[in-house]
């Protein structure tokens, strides 16, 4: 019985500690899911937050890119409608180091393409490029 229960702590144990590691380093899809959700809630300030853990971009230059995504996002309510949510379109990898992620931001009257692209030089996954556009034509478009 003590063996049993030596057993079942030893897995236990063993459950626990490999569940934080994986929990530390967070996939490039988490990170753009997670995005995502702050832009449908418009919270363009937890976005650039979010992205600043993991751009590898000093401060200043992220937030003249946030400046000028708060501005493109200000005429988007009166032309496409409010933000009712998005969706995943696609994924596309180019070996083990590049990946793209592209979602439509769903709105009122057509949706907004969302890309964010992904490197992982060593270990650890990082966000190198994402945007936003209108250009629904390359929501079909297959990974090229």
């Amino acid at each position: 019985m003590i063996a049993v229960l030596a057993i079942v702590a030893v897995l236990a144990g063993a459950q626990n500690t490999a569940s934080p590691s994986v929990a530390a380093v967070p996939e490039p899809r988490q990170i753009s899911e997670e995005a995502m959700k702050f832009v449908v809630d418009n919270d363009i300030e937890r976005l650039f937050q979010l992205l600043a853990r993991h751009m590898p971009m000093k401060s200043a230059e992220l937030d003249g890119i946030r400046t000028k995504m708060v501005d493109a996002r200000k005429p988007l309510a009166d032309r496409v409608g409010k933000s009712l949510g998005y969706t995943f379109i696609s994924e596309c990898r180019r070996s083990d180091i590049l990946v793209r992620y592209t979602y439509a931001e769903k709105r009122e009257k057509s949706v907004v393409r969302w890309q964010f692209i992904f490197y992982k030089p060593r270990t650890t996954w990082m966000l190198t490029y994402f945007f936003m556009d209108e250009d629904l034509n390359s929501l079909f478009q297959p990974c090229v």
